[in-house]
């Protein structure tokens, strides 16, 4: 693995920003199996970036823009994701232990296989999240935004828009309350893998 210097890692970004305004100048920041334990990138843009394999363990990434990034099998353990733009990226079999995610963007990205055991995402947007096999043992979702409404869960109770009923209620009837609402078909798999998820929280 390679390590940057904060100054190389400047002239990266910088780069990827004109890479970002104009793909004829400028060039994608391609940071596949580097090394940028604890690095600083708050407030970064990393839009569209290659981080494949590369080592995030402890960065601070607050408020940085890694929408449609590819981070595939990135360590991203105890880094700061708060508030961080994630959308559409791609954190199949990434290690998110211990990471917070405090009202990140998370919206259609890709937790396939991801180990988020520890994770901090309350007040996270998970809609469309793909969380298919993720590790989401002890994982905090306390409250969560999933497409129009906004929900949260406390002592073995969720309520999602007007609705508030037992987490065992809502695990058995989802389905049936999603079309007596008025939900799509994909908006009721959606609150499904999210009820599934609060099923694992341990309070």
């Amino acid at each position: 693995m390679k390590t940057y210097t904060q100054e190389e890692l400047k002239v990266i970004l910088d780069k990827h920003q004109e890479w970002i305004n104009d793909p004829k100048t400028g060039q994608r920041a391609n940071l596949f199996w580097a090394n940028l334990s604890r690095a600083n990138l708050s407030e970064a843009n990393l839009s569209k970036a290659n981080l494949y394999g590369a080592n995030l363990s402890g960065a601070n990434l607050s408020e940085a823009n890694l929408s449609e990034a590819y981070l595939f099998q990135a360590n991203l353990s105890r880094a700061n994701l708060i508030g961080a733009n994630l959308f559409q990226a791609n954190l199949s079999q990434a290690n998110l232990f211990q990471a917070n995610l405090s009202g990140a963007n998370l919206s259609e990205v890709n937790f396939s296989g991801a180990k988020l055991s520890q994770a901090n995402l309350s007040r996270a947007n998970l809609s469309g999240a793909y969380l298919s096999k993720a590790d989401l043992t002890f994982t905090s979702i306390y409250s969560f935004t999933l497409g129009k409404n906004f929900g949260y869960y406390f002592n073995g109770v969720v309520k999602i828009g007007c609705i508030e009923l037992p987490l065992e209620q809502w695990l058995k009837d989802y389905k049936k309350i999603g079309k007596e609402n008025g939900y799509t078909s994909q908006d009721i798999k959606n609150y499904g893998i999210q009820l599934k998820a609060l099923s694992k929280i341990k309070q």
